[in-house]
């Protein structure tokens, strides 16, 4: 992660590493699902929207044990 840090804002960029498969997979999902509608939203999209509201409920539950337990068994998942 790369921290820009100001009075006015603060900036965190994540890089995120997939194999193109599992994006290709991920657009062929998008398409499916949306083809037929005039709804346009892309694989970096949804994992921005999955970020933000992962960051959300860490902000609602606090350092929770519960919410450490979740975030080691999803690395645990994706290794």
């Amino acid at each position: 992660m790369d921290y820009t840090d100001s009075q006015e804002e603060k900036i965190a960029s994540i890089i995120i590493r997939m194999r193109e498969t599992e994006i290709l997979r991920g657009e062929v999902l998008l398409y499916d699902l949306f083809s037929n509608e005039e709804f346009d939203i892309t694989v970096e999209e949804i994992i921005i929207i999955v970020f933000l509201d992962f960051f959300q409920q860490i902000k609602s539950d606090g350092s929770s044990l519960k919410v450490q337990k979740s975030i080691l068994s999803h690395i645990k998942r994706c290794s």
